[in-house]
């Protein structure tokens, strides 16, 4: 949602930062992941993070903020790091999509008297259908994968209040009692999660793009 928000503004020209957005839009995606990990991990430091500095110099806050020692931040501030580096991804796919639609149909639509979010739900979000499915399918993917921000962030902590599938099976097979069958099961486990899903989303799409037809 946050993606296809982006993209409509973007997709604008209407608007003068368009067209500056655009040209930074691979600046995150092109970070390795770690490296964006290590970014925030020093965002979010309790005691020389910018973002408590920037919280305590606007009196938001009145002592630093344990982000990342607190287990109900620590998931949160993960996943903020994550939707940084993926969403221009999403972003990329969503504005392809938008810029795919022929201007006839928004013209026909006005035509009819529709505007705004009329022309949004009627005619812009049932031709992005595909692109939707196509979205899903990678994030849902590339989230059950998500493992080098919390390697480099939390480690899986504190506790294990970070623990995701990846990092569940990483931890199982390579370390301490290195239970690789297990380990392997769980990657399995995941595959199949991961094949379910997408097919649920490619036929979903598929029955929604019969109906609209």
């Amino acid at each position: 949602m946050l993606a296809l928000a982006i993209a409509l503004v973007i997709d604008d020209d209407r608007v003068a930062v368009a067209r500056v957005t655009r040209a930074l839009l691979l600046v995150p995606w092109g970070v390795p992941p770690v490296v964006n990990g290590l970014l925030w991990s020093f965002i979010f430091n309790a005691q020389y993070g910018y973002l408590n500095r920037t919280l305590l110099a606007l009196g938001v806050v009145t002592e630093p903020v344990n982000w990342l020692g607190d287990a109900r931040l620590a998931m949160g501030a993960v996943i903020v790091a994550y939707v940084w580096r993926t969403t221009p991804f999403n972003i990329l796919l969503y504005h392809a999509g938008l810029r795919g639609i022929p201007r006839d149909y928004y013209e026909a639509a006005q035509m009819d008297g529709a505007a705004g979010w009329r022309v949004f739900w009627h005619v812009t979000l049932p031709l992005l259908r595909p692109i939707i499915a196509v979205s899903l399918i990678l994030r849902t993917t590339f989230a059950f994968m998500v493992f080098d921000e919390i390697f480099a962030i939390t480690q899986g902590g504190p506790g294990n209040a970070t623990w995701v599938a990846a990092w569940y099976t990483y931890r199982t097979a390579f370390q301490p009692p290195f239970n690789v069958g297990l380990g392997a099961a769980s990657a399995w486990v995941t595959a199949l999660i991961l094949a379910v899903a997408a097919l649920l989303y490619a036929r979903l799409a598929g029955r929604r793009l019969e109906a609209t037809a």
